[in-house]
């Protein structure tokens, strides 16, 4: 068979196995002859003339017909794409024998095409096959075809890792190749040194349609540096891709640190600060910050990639005693850089004379203006002081970072100078100036708002000749999240069975709601400090309970459920109250008592589940355990600059512009009202604590309905949580929406109770009231009348909200030390 082109031309067999021998001559450089000599059917197939230079080839077919041998020995495994058509290489001897195709043992004909040359091509699966020829009336079949179908991708998409990029010499290196949605594929590693020792790459199946190659090369040496290249192959379908990674092998660990500010720091008094520096390093260092060779606290360090860190230094609203120099050391076991920075503070002198009323004005983005008085700078009435030796210390009812509350019985209260079940609020010895005086400006905030039925009121305190006490009202059943988990079971039930229940029929509620003094309330007891700061002058005795010792009408307010003026209905106390009537009553318990703060135009801040208190008759009390509280480790305290700050249960305006007024603390009692319609839910359980809170905030992302709450509710719920604050209902509205969904005898019990707490001889309403000189505006200015005040009707619109306001202040770590708290006396009357 003679092939002519324009260029050298050559032979070669088309299949690359069972190669016949044959022989080729050269006519001319741009002819050849093939020769077939003593042919038998081995010479059988397909030749192929290629012309060099431009690629393109001619096949010719030929045919040795044997009598014996139909069909040609061949690969009887092959590979194929699912779901797409495959050829299986049955091929004949002899060009007329017909040709088709079955299923081992089937005699169902595979529908297909046959070609003499090539073979039956036909829609296969993971089956086994084999060819029938038929010839004059004489049929033979084929060797059996095993047939593999796999799943091959449109395209390859290797991925590759390493478990470092940077490294030291002498540690191990391991990368891996990974290729998703393809059955059956080869690896090829190019790798830096390849030579220079024998690297075995493995391979596994990760899955149906992943496979895996890993080098793992221990003790890895300086030549390792360089390009690792993963190359991939798919022989169905022919394809081919490669991915590859950057490897640098060091011969030790580095630190190289810079910034983009200047050493030279200037800062006007009063402004934040950020000291930044970059930190390039392997490995891991630690970073720690000093002032003036003193170490801080404070810093946050981020990575950023393996090598690559930021570390920050914020500092909140700077004084003038924060300049210095700030040194930032940078250490890992091979290396250590350090860089400092000299601060300036720019401020006016302070003056010499004493600021008796601290007033700090400021206009918010609305163009409001707000005045704010710091109470650190209020006076304090004598009139509050108690003797030390009229207080028994007790347990502990709730320990925090710097202080603690312990339970404890107070003597000489009333008339009849009685024993009484009381809470004492105390710092720890750890406790630095910032937190005696946040706990002294407590003490003078709530001597200033007097008594309230829905506060846990002050009934004295004790400031000289030992540590600082602050004794206020006790309440069994502890904070309002506690008791929403500790009787979950109840509420649960009660909404199960709510429907089953027919007018008339409480008692039927009985036996699954019970609020009782059965139930397990009280605080619990967390951990002690050995390093007490106080002696205990008698043992309390346990048998001692709250209605014995000082039998009041005030302790239980809510101690029948359904009032009659006249009637013979009678319920057991307090243990057959509806869940949805116990929600909505501390909801409401907690919107009555911001009425009375916002006229004294006073802003909690920090209104939540954990600080609602419930006492004797299940009456809910608002209260601020800051400082016994361990905000350093509660999730609910989010670090923000020097301080810790609720974040989930502030208004947005708090949060990004620092703004606080009555109506931030409204979007607060939105989330207040969440957690009780959630039975103790955290809020934003959905959102992690990181840029997207703040994101969904600023984007209007609002929670969804409580599973136990009404739509009436929630519709309260999302009118407190308006973007725009001036937008959101006063408190004076909320009492009213709320006092609308309880019934009339609960509302009629709860005036009269407090009728009478007012005239009562409770201890907080008892006390001397004092009177001291206020920085308010003349319609609220106490009267020099020493008659408690009176209780604020919820009649009443909250106060304008661009007047005086006195926010709890920040703890402020690392202040200057002096020992015991701020004092301006005023003589008792």
């Amino acid at each position: 068979i003679t092939c002519s082109g324009w260029s050298n031309v050559t032979w070669r067999f088309k299949r690359e196995e069972n190669v016949p021998e044959f022989h080729t001559e050269k006519r001319s450089p741009s002819s050849s002859v093939l020769s077939l000599e003593q042919v038998t059917w081995r010479h059988t197939g397909v030749y192929v003339c290629s012309e060099n230079s431009t690629n393109e080839t001619r096949e010719v077919a030929v045919f040795v017909p044997d009598p014996e041998v139909w069909f040609l020995e061949n690969d009887h495994f092959m590979v194929t794409k699912t779901r797409v058509e495959g050829t299986i290489p049955c091929l004949v001897t002899n060009p007329l024998i017909n040709v088709t195709l079955y299923e081992k043992d089937s005699e169902i004909k595979v529908e297909g095409s046959y070609n003499p040359s090539t073979g039956y091509t036909a829609a296969l699966e993971d089956r086994t096959y084999k060819c029938k020829g038929e010839l004059n009336g004489e049929e033979k079949e084929s060797p059996l075809f095993y047939v593999f179908s796999i799943f091959v991708p449109e395209a390859l998409d290797p991925y590759i890792n390493a478990s470092k990029t940077v490294l030291k010499q002498g540690e191990t290196l391991n990368i891996n190749c990974t290729v998703h949605g393809a059955e059956l594929v080869f690896f090829l590693w190019d790798i830096p040194n390849k030579d220079a020792e024998d690297i075995e790459p493995f391979t596994d199946i990760l899955s149906s349609r992943s496979m895996r190659s890993y080098l793992s090369i221990t003790d890895v040496s300086l030549a390792r540096s360089g390009q690792y290249v993963c190359n991939v192959y798919e022989g169905v379908q022919n394809q081919k891709a490669s991915a590859s990674i950057n490897i640098t092998v060091l011969e030790k660990g580095f630190v190289a640190l810079s910034s983009h500010l200047d050493r030279n720091v200037s800062a006007q008094l009063g402004e934040n600060v950020e000291l930044t520096v970059e930190i390039q390093a392997y490995p891991k260092p630690t970073v720690h910050w000093t002032k003036d060779g003193t170490a801080i606290r404070g810093h946050n360090t981020r990575q950023e990639n393996e090598t690559r860190f930021v570390s920050t230094l914020t500092l909140v609203r700077i004084r003038l005693e924060q300049m210095g120099l700030y040194t930032v050391s940078v250490q890992n076991e091979d290396d250590f850089k350090d860089l400092t920075f000299d601060l300036e503070v720019k401020g006016e002198t302070k003056p010499r004379y004493e600021i008796r009323w601290k007033v700090i004005e400021s206009v918010s983005l609305d163009g409001h203006e707000y005045i704010y008085v710091d109470p650190i700078h209020l006076p304090y009435d004598l009139a509050w002081e108690m003797p030390r030796d009229s207080l028994v210390l007790g347990r502990t009812l709730g320990s925090g970072a710097f202080g603690r509350v312990v339970e404890a019985t107070a003597y000489g209260f009333g008339r009849s100078q009685s024993a009484t079940k009381v809470a004492v609020k105390m710092l720890k010895s750890t406790a630095r100036r910032s937190e005696t005086q946040a706990l002294m400006s407590e003490l003078k905030i709530m001597s200033h708002l007097g008594p309230h039925l829905n506060i846990v009121n002050l009934l004295g305190a004790c400031t000289k000749h030992g540590p600082l006490y602050l004794v206020t009202e006790y309440c069994r059943y502890g904070d309002l999240v506690d008791y929403l988990h500790r009787n979950k079971h109840s509420f649960l039930q009660h909404y199960a069975d709510k429907n089953h229940i027919a007018n008339g029929y409480v008692s039927v509620l009985c036996r699954y709601v019970s609020f009782g003094s059965e139930c397990d309330g009280g605080y619990m007891d967390m951990t002690k400090d050995e390093q007490t700061e106080y002696v205990p002058m008698q043992e309390l005795s346990d048998s001692i309970e709250y209605a014995d010792i000082q039998p009041s009408p005030y302790e239980s307010p809510y101690q029948q459920d359904i009032y009659q003026e006249q009637g013979t209905v009678h319920t057991h106390p307090a243990v057959c109250r509806p869940s949805d009537q116990l929600q909505l009553q501390a909801s409401q318990s907690s919107a009555l008592l911001c009425v009375f703060l916002s006229v004294c135009q006073c802003v909690h801040r920090d209104l939540a589940a954990r600080n609602v208190l419930i006492c004797e008759g299940k009456l809910a009390k608002i209260c601020d355990f800051g400082l016994a509280r361990d905000i350093m480790h509660d999730n609910n305290y989010i670090s923000k600059g020097s301080t810790f700050l609720p974040l989930k249960w502030m208004a947005p305006e708090s949060i990004f512009h620092n703004l606080y007024t009555t109506l931030s603390d409204v979007w607060s009692y939105g989330i207040l009202l969440w957690e009780i319609f959630t039975l103790g839910g955290t809020p934003y359980p959905d959102l992690p604590m990181n840029e997207l809170f703040y994101s969904a905030l600023k984007r209007g992302y609002r929670m969804a309905k409580p599973s136990y709450a009404s739509d009436d509710i929630y519709e309260v719920m999302r009118k407190c949580w308006d973007e725009k604050f001036e937008k959101r209902p006063e408190f004076s509205f909320l009492v009213h929406t709320l006092g609308d969904m309880l019934s009339d005898g609960y509302k009629k019990r709860y005036s009269q109770v407090s009728d009478s707490f007012l005239k009562s001889d409770h201890p907080a309403v008892a006390r001397v009231k004092p009177r001291v000189p206020s920085p308010f505006p003349g319609t609220l200015d106490p009267s020099p009348n020493p008659t408690p005040r009176p209780q604020v009707n919820r009649d009443i619109a909250d106060a304008p909200h661009n007047e005086y306001i006195i926010p709890i202040p920040d703890p402020k770590p690392g202040e200057e030390t002096q020992d015991g708290p701020v004092l301006t006396e005023i003589p008792s009357r």
